[in-house]
């Protein structure tokens, strides 16, 4: 994460603590106890992380939690593939719009 740049969006625990001065979680548990937690969730879009957990958990449903390929190149190639299949499959149970004619 720390390459991306990106933030951690892991709710901390119900009766969490603070940990050493400075470390990111501090200020998380520190909003929860002042604002609440599901104020918190909705502040820092928590849905949205809970909508990626769920997509990652019917992909590996469908597909197996593994990659079967053993070098680097087709692996990502194989997870490619599978993400591909699994937006084909989403698009197929979309519902087709019918305009007023």
């Amino acid at each position: 994460m720390a390459a991306k740049m990106a933030d951690a969006v892991i709710p901390p625990r119900r009766n969490a603590q603070f940990w050493e001065d400075g470390h990111a979680r501090n200020s998380a548990v520190l909003l929860i106890k002042h604002i609440g937690s599901s104020v918190w969730k909705k502040c820092v879009n928590s849905h949205q992380c809970s909508l990626s957990e769920t997509a990652m958990y019917r992909c590996k449903q469908l597909m197996g939690d593994k990659l079967v390929s053993r070098g680097f190149n087709k692996q990502h190639i194989e997870a490619i593939i599978k993400v591909k299949v699994l937006n084909r499959m989403t698009g197929l149970g979309m519902p087709e719009y019918q305009g007023n004619s």
